[in-house]
């Protein structure tokens, strides 16, 4: 059976990058939701501008299988005052959360707008794109910009891979980490380009089996674990596997970070093949 197909415009998008098109992707996204297929695609078109609030996808749906195909440009609100949400993910741009099997890919772009967000000094936990409470996701093609925060937020899965990303904000853009992992497992960064403020990639507690290959890294402040340890807790990150990353104007290659005082961090992890690497820990 062919997968469904629904496209945001049929859903009353306008496009035009200054219309709040927010309502018309919820409405896109109820109707693939409840589709009785086997799979649904949620497309975004190509050459068009979609200036959208906060938004949650939870794929609790009948199909099994959701594809999301962005090849248009997302935009999210510029002034922190405007930003609008009723939702418990209010701390996320886009969220996407209770999946098992979701493909995400296309040729667009989400442009976070964090340059005013960054001079005020209000970016808080406002992350660009999250995957949480997921499995057997995959993500690909896709640009991030500007985010305010992180870019990508992955948390409490399993399986995911990621690969041919494009993710960049300014070098002094505060806390704009490109990828961070946290309470996750048999995660795959590969193939992608990261020019961030902050860590290109960060591990957090409770994530094992992380494999990042063939990475182009700077500026930024390289690929951390940690930090670990606060207040004494028990923190475990196992199994890094790093191969073949490049680091250009970065602050370190690959860091360990713990927190002073007494901890137990507990850590496995494996290089092959790192580019002008250099590790420290810092405690």
């Amino acid at each position: 059976m062919e997968p469904f197909v629904y496209d945001v415009n049929f859903a009353g998008a306008i496009g035009d990058g200054e219309s709040d098109d927010t309502q018309a992707f919820k409405n896109a996204w109820n109707i693939v939701c409840s589709s009785h297929v086997p799979s649904g695609v949620f497309r975004v078109p190509y050459g068009q501008k979609f200036l959208v609030q906060p938004l949650t996808f939870n794929g609790e749906c009948r199909p099994k299988n959701i594809t999301f195909q962005i090849d248009g440009i997302l935009i999210a609100p510029t002034d922190p005052s405007s930003w609008k949400c009723n939702d418990t993910n209010c701390n996320n741009w886009i969220t996407f959360q209770h999946f098992d099997g979701l493909i995400i890919q296309g040729t667009g772009s989400l442009h976070g707008q964090g340059q005013k967000w960054w001079q005020m000094g209000c970016m808080h936990n406002k992350v660009g794109f999250a995957i949480l409470d997921s499995k057997n996701v995959h993500i690909s093609g896709l640009t991030s910009m500007d985010s305010r925060k992180w870019h990508i937020s992955i948390e409490r899965s399993s399986s995911v891979h990621a690969s041919k990303l494009n993710i960049k904000a300014p070098k002094d853009s505060p806390n704009t980490d490109g990828i961070r992992i946290q309470h996750s497992t048999n995660i795959t960064i590969a193939s992608s380009i990261i020019k961030t403020g902050d860590d290109c990639i960060g591990i957090g507690d409770g994530s094992k089996y992380i494999n990042i290959n063939r990475i182009l890294c700077g500026p930024g402040h390289g690929i951390s674990i940690g930090s670990l340890g606060e207040n004494g807790r028990r923190e475990t990150v196992e199994y890094v596997t790093v191969r073949r990353a490049s680091f250009y104007s970065t602050e370190n290659g690959v860091r360990i970070k713990t927190w002073q005082g007494r901890q137990t961090v507990k850590l496995r992890w494996n290089f092959h093949a790192v580019n002008q690497f250099h590790a420290k820990i810092s405690a």
